[in-house]
């Protein structure tokens, strides 16, 4: 994956929904969420593509989910 190949993602039907309850399953495991963490996430999430990150917060997304973190 080059990083200079970036793609819009489309908003997916229930998106919104998805993104809140996977900070709440964040949170209930101890840990801080951002809102704008979630959204992020979801939206790998929705469209499986990796995360590609150094942002050590996104781990709690990955351990609670299927998102998938790069370096």
């Amino acid at each position: 994956m080059i990083v200079g190949d970036c793609r819009r993602y489309e908003i997916n039907e229930g998106y919104w929904a998805r993104a809140g309850q996977l900070r709440a399953h964040v949170i209930s495991e101890g840990h801080k969420s951002k809102i704008a963490d979630a959204l992020i996430a979801q939206i790998c999430l929705d469209h499986d593509v990796p995360l590609i990150t150094h942002d050590a917060d996104f781990r709690h997304f990955a351990a609670v989910s299927a998102l998938r973190l790069l370096p």
